[in-house]
């Protein structure tokens, strides 16, 4: 894999990868054979998705996130597809709601409700200026194109706190410091960046 293949994200999903692993992690298991490497990667790609909510929270204070209204951009585990099997930003939703968060997503792709039994605590909605009007923080979580084009002047008037956290790098950031964003991004990996995340300055 070529360093231009890697990507920003809150951790991989769908129907494939995930199960794969803990396919092997189980074989393994039972054999016995020591593969320190795919157990630390699952453990990592589960954390990831803790850390953006710690993220979050940090974002609009972490005594706050009780009934702030959040603005989940994507949950399709990427763009380019209505999966949401085992989405890491579906997960991210549902970690957000069981905090006390009010969730609300919108997703190109995702307009009909999702099959889960936690799932009434999210809503969906079908316009990214609605889903985003009034609320604490947005949170780009699926690299849709789409959202790139958004007019993010428009956004932070209509929200009731200027907060991006981009999970996925795939915005501008002195576009979104323009508009008055306080905006965080999935950081590099720079040393003293806590839990993966940064200041875009």
């Amino acid at each position: 894999m070529t360093q231009g293949n890697l990507r920003a994200a809150p951790g991989w999903g769908g129907s494939c990868l995930p199960k794969d692993t803990r396919v092997l992690a189980a074989i393994a298991k039972k054999h016995p054979a020591n593969m320190p490497v795919l157990a630390a990667t699952i453990r990592s790609n589960s954390l990831q998705r803790h850390r953006v909510v710690g993220a979050v929270r940090r974002a609009i204070g972490p005594d706050r996130l009780v009934g702030a209204r959040i603005a989940l951009l994507g949950i399709t585990f990427k763009a380019g597809t209505e999966d949401t099997r085992d989405s890491p930003a579906l997960d991210v939703a549902h970690r957000l709601a069981a905090q006390g968060a009010n969730v609300i997503a919108c997703d190109p792709s995702v307009v009909e409700p999702i099959e889960s039994t936690v799932d009434a605590l999210i809503d969906l909605c079908d316009d990214p200026y609605a889903a985003t009007a009034g609320a604490h923080a947005v949170v780009v979580l699926t690299e849709w194109p789409q959202f790139q084009a958004l007019d993010w002047n428009r956004i932070a008037e209509a929200m009731r706190e200027s907060r991006c956290v981009d999970t996925r790098g795939l915005l501008d950031g002195k576009t979104l410091r323009g508009a008055g964003f306080k905006y965080v991004r999935t950081g590099n990996g720079r040393p003293g960046i806590p839990n993966g995340f940064e200041p875009d300055a």
